[in-house]
Parts: structure tokens; C-alpha cells; sequence
């Protein structure tokens, strides 16, 4: 490996454990060795049993990010898979717009009323009141989530959670008193106690949660946990999506083994392969390029634009339908739903830069804009000055709702328990991104709040790596995760080298390159001449939408330095590592 790239790799630490290899190759004879556990799964593997031997109605709660939405596939899927009729399933995903994020106690209430079992994905871990609803009616919850606990755990028939681990293995007697309250159901179950390493880690996000469920009730109605593999497509893009950590094992695994599984997993579901056709994407399957690049910044953002703009129905139905023709028209609407998005966002985010304070322990900001992009431009805001960013969309007719995005070292959620009590009507998420709702008379009050603990808030050292020569005397930028490189060392071996590293995401970010240019050519493109190709010796740098700052550098001074990234260019079934350019730098 190049000896560039082997110093970046070095730098990060990666959680190891006995899951060394694809999770596509379990066999039944040593699962226990080689699946990790879920505190709970066997509940649901006696519940989803019961429902399958008595040919039940099954409905999935859903949410309306990508997690969730693949999340939703994947235990549609999955069920089917393993035998169940697919005319007893169905899902429910709120109205980000109406309802809101997560349960709520009046759907939850109705669809009770039409399913013998509910089970969540992605979604429940604080719904307690939800939870007591279902317990008071003849229809029976399952809740699987991967987000923190705030409360008390809700009172199902089973709370998988790979977060609660260590609770339930601090307090084994209260473990069994909860089970208690379900002795009729599950007498005769025996609770495992596995050593630490062998259990599903808490980093795993809510499609891998269902996905390991799933595995766990393979075994338990005694098949091929293969047959799972199929859905490994719908996990690597949930993964990607949320962020959740691409150093931890068994989140690697199932990105890997996800990206391996797309041209099988195309030709089983018509709307993933609608979605990939219409994205762009299909030459990169055939010839086994597909990135982790590609589920973080084409795909995911596709599927989140749904539940941001208009439902998260639309994103479920295209990757649940088996109707090539209904495929194809849902994976259309879903790209013009993501461009408008990308429009609003665009617009939205422009204002916002110009109404934060620069006196203020975090950024925020009171807004008329919709739901759907404030988290958006709470991670603009964030990006522009690393400071907790809540950005609340202010709606008159109903309460508030926030997104609220935070730097390394932050816990959001922690946070948010420490706001006065009786100003958040509900709140929860992760440590780095979250969200909340309140009453519009308490919006001002809870930004006083955050200024409040935050000016007292000592948030976790992170580590802060230059790889960038200081000898260079460069202006400030954006230096984590560059590495730089003297022109001698640009090469197409160290670009290959560089898929090896795959897959990429949160705390393993893809390297960006730094280098200087000098003795360079420049020729405008496009119909508005605002983008260049920058040519140096046998290499060409490419950057887009230029703006007159960045021409005015290019045309009056020489030598440069240029911030670029790599990416694989197909044209005609021939691939090139193509350099494209984030920022221009000058001393």
C-alpha cells in the first residue's frame, strides 16, 4: 500500500472482534459462534413464530429517514424471505409534517385496532406511553431501536436495543422483573448471558438491528441464515446514512458485505434496481466500483428526501414493490423530490449563514423553514463554525420541531435532559444529531437553555490531526482527514490503493488530497464557462461552479495549492480516477 495512505490508515484506531469475515458465509451449525447476540431476540423469535404458525397481521412502524426506510424493506423482505404471507404485512410511517418523529399514541392506537403485532424499526426506545397502549390492547408490541434511552424502557413484549446491553448486564434482576410482567408468554425462555464481545455492537444502526433480528429468527425456525444475504444492500445504505461509526467491525462487515451483494439484490427487488438505474449507478455495479461514496452522497440523500419533502411512503413502496413499472415511476418521483431539495436547501442555507451570532455558545436559529430541511441547514451551520447548531422550524398551527447537529466530543442527548423541565414536549436522537419539539412559547426560552449549559458544557477532548506540513505557512482551512502530497507523488497506484480502503463514512472519512500546482493550463466548461479543467504535466484537476473569487486566483495567481478528492469516472465501460477540486488555495 502506498506509504501515504498507510500513515492515514494508521492514525485511526478500529474496534476489532471475532467477526472476521463476511457475514454472508453463518452456517446453522456453529451460530452461536459466529452471530453476535440480542439482548431480548429470543422474544422475538417466539412472537414472529406464533405470528407466522397462525398466519397473523403484522404491521411495521416505521420512521421517515433512510435508516428507517431501509429498515422498513428490510424487515418486509426479510419476513417474506422466511416464509410469511406477504398480503398479512404491512407499515406505517408517520408524517414528519403532522405527526412528527418516532410513535405517536394516536396511530399507534388505531393501528392496534387492525394488527395482532407491531414492530418497530428504527424507532420506540422512549415511546413508553405508546408502549402502554399496545399492552392495554390485544395487539402486541415489539420494539427494535438503536437510539439513546431517556426514560424508563417501555413496557413490550420485547425492546431489542443493542444500546442496553450494558444495562441489562448491570441489573440481570430487573431483566427478569420485566420479564415478568409477560410470564404467559414467555415461560419457558431462557435469558443468555453471552460475554461482552460476543453481543450486537451499540454502534450498529436500525436497518442492522432489524437485519440481526432476522438472522437470529433464521436460526430459530431452523434455515439457511443465508437467505438473508439478499437484503445486505438495504443495511450498507441505512449504515452509511446515519452515520454511525465505519471504524466499528461490524458495521465494516455489513457495508462490505453490502456493497458485494447489489447485483444479486438488483435483480430480487425492482425498486432498488429502479433506484440505481435512474441514479446513475449501474455501470459501477457491473464492473464492481460501487462506493461507499455512492451510498453517502447519492442514494441515501435520495431516500431521505422523501420523508424531508413529501413522505417517507414514497421511499418505502419503491424498495417494498414488486411491480417493475410502479418501480421505475417511484424511483422518478424520488429524484425529483431529492432535486427539489437540493433547491430549498440551497436557498435556505444561504440566509441562515447570515443570521447566526458569532458571540454565542451555539447557532441558533428560529425558522419559518420546513421540517424536512432544517437538519440540513443545522449541518451547514455546523460546518461553517464546529458550534452546536439547532435550528427550530417554527409552525403556527402546531408546535415546533428542531434538528440539532453537534461536533465531535458533544452529546446532544445529555444535553437535551438538562433543559429545564416542561420546556421539550419530546426529544431523543443521538449525541451528535438530534432533535426535539417544544411549544412555539417556549422556543426562545429553550435557546436560553442551550446557551445556559453550553456555556458551562466541557465536551470530550477529540484528537485534532494536521497531516499537512506547517512549513507550508498556508491559511486556515479545513485540514482533518487531507493528507498532502508533492507532485512526484500523485499516482494511479496510490488511487487504487485508496478503493482499498473501502468503505468510508463516519470517523473513517475518505481522504482529500492537498497539493501544489504550478506551470498549469486552465480551459472553461460548461454553457455558463463556470466550471475549469485545471492541467498539470500528464494530470487534470476538475472543479465545479466556480465562483468569481475562485477565477480571479486562477487567472492573476501562480503557483496554487488545490484541495481535491478522488473519484472513479466510467465513460464508454472505461474507468478513470478522476481529481476533483473542493477548494483553491493561495498563501
Amino acid at each position: 500500500m502506498n506509504i501515504k495512505l498507510l500513515e492515514y490508515l494508521n492514525r485511526f484506531e478500529f474496534t476489532t472482534s471475532k467477526y472476521s469475515k463476511f457475514f454472508t458465509s453463518i452456517d446453522r451449525e456453529s451460530f452461536d459462534i459466529q452471530a453476535p447476540y440480542l439482548v431480548e431476540v429470543e422474544h422475538f423469535n417466539t412472537r414472529l413464530k406464533t405470528a407466522l404458525d397462525k398466519q397473523e397481521k403484522i404491521c411495521i412502524y416505521s420512521d421517515y429517514d433512510a435508516d428507517a426506510i431501509t429498515a422498513t424493506a428490510t424487515m418486509y423482505w426479510g419476513l417474506i424471505l422466511l416464509g410469511f404471507n406477504p398480503d398479512k404485512i404491512s407499515y406505517y410511517a408517520p408524517d414528519r409534517f403532522i405527526e412528527g418523529y418516532g410513535i405517536n399514541p394516536e396511530a399507534i392506537s388505531k393501528l392496534a385496532k387492525s394488527n395482532d403485532l407491531i414492530i418497530s424499526v428504527d424507532c420506540g426506545i422512549n415511546s413508553v406511553i405508546e408502549a402502554s397502549i399496545c399492552l392495554d390492547s390485544e395487539c402486541d408490541l415489539i420494539i427494535t431501536d438503536h437510539h439513546v434511552l431517556s426514560g424508563t424502557i417501555p413496557q413490550a413484549l420485547a425492546v431489542i436495543n443493542p444500546r442496553l446491553t450494558e444495562e441489562y448486564q448491570k441489573n440481570y434482576l430487573a431483566r427478569r422483573m420485566r420479564e415478568s410482567t409477560f410470564e404467559n408468554s414467555f415461560s419457558n425462555q431462557e435469558f443468555r448471558l453471552p460475554i461482552k464481545e460476543d453481543f450486537v455492537s451499540p454502534s450498529v444502526c436500525g436497518v442492522g438491528v432489524v437485519w440481526f433480528c432476522l438472522l437470529h429468527l433464521t436460526n430459530h425456525l431452523n434455515l439457511n441464515p443465508n437467505l438473508l444475504n439478499l437484503l445486505l444492500p438495504f443495511v450498507a445504505i441505512g449504515t452509511i446514512a446515519d452515520c454511525q461509526s465505519i471504524r466499528d467491525n461490524q458495521n465494516r462487515l455489513l457495508v462490505k458485505a453490502g456493497l458485494k451483494m447489489f447485483p444479486q439484490s438488483m435483480s430480487k427487488f425492482k425498486g432498488l434496481k429502479a433506484l440505481i438505474n435512474l441514479a446513475g449507478l449501474s455501470d459501477k455495479i457491473e464492473l464492481g466500483l460501487l462506493s461507499s461514496q455512492d451510498l453517502g452522497y447519492t442514494l441515501a440523500p435520495m431516500l431521505n428526501a422523501a420523508g424531508r419533502i413529501d413522505h417517507a411512503n414514497v421511499a418505502i413502496k419503491l424498495l417494498c414493490t414488486s411491480n417493475e413499472e410502479e418501480a421505475h415511476n417511484l424511483a422518478q418521483t424520488i429524484i425529483d423530490i431529492n432535486n427539489q431539495r437540493k433547491q430549498m436547501v440551497k436557498e435556505a442555507s444561504t440566509t441562515a449563514l447570515t443570521l447566526v451570532e458569532d458571540d454565542t455558545h451555539c447557532n441558533y436559529l428560529i425558522t419559518d423553514y420546513s421540517k424536512g430541511i432544517v437538519g440540513l441547514i443545522a449541518t451547514k451551520l455546523l460546518d461553517m463554525n464546529n458550534k452546536v447548531s439547532v435550528v427550530i422550524s417554527k409552525d403556527p398551527e402546531s408546535y415546533s420541531s428542531a434538528s440539532l447537529r453537534a461536533p465531535k466530543g458533544y452529546n446532544l442527548v445529555e444535553i437535551m435532559k438538562q433543559v429545564k423541565p416542561g420546556l421539550l414536549k419530546k426529544f431523543g436522537g443521538h449525541p451528535e444529531a438530534a432533535g426535539f419539539s417544544c411549544e412555539n412559547e417556549y422556543c426562545e426560552l429553550v435557546g436560553e437553555e442551550f446557551e445556559r449549559i453550553l456555556s458551562g458544557y466541557t465536551p470530550t477532548p477529540e484528537t485534532k490531526a494536521n497531516y499537512i506540513p506547517q512549513s507550508l505557512s498556508l491559511p486556515d482551512f479545513n485540514r482533518k482527514n487531507t493528507i498532502y502530497l508533492e507532485p512526484k507523488d500523485i499516482s494511479e497506484s496510490l488511487f487504487n490503493d485508496l478503493s482499498s480502503l473501502e468503505p468510508f463514512g463516519q470517523d473513517f472519512q475518505m481522504p482529500k488530497f492537498l497539493t501544489k500546482i504550478t506551470n498549469f493550463t486552465i480551459t472553461y466548461m460548461g454553457q455558463h464557462q463556470n466550471h475549469v479543467r485545471i492541467k498539470m504535466d500528464k494530470w487534470s484537476f476538475v472543479m465545479f461552479n466556480l465562483d468569481t473569487t475562485d477565477k480571479l486566483i486562477l487567472e492573476e495567481t501562480k503557483p496554487i495549492f488545490v484541495l481535491f478528492k478522488v473519484s472513479k469516472n466510467i465513460f464508454n465501460s472505461n474507468v478513470t480516477n478522476q481529481m476533483i477540486i473542493d477548494k483553491i488555495i493561495t498563501r
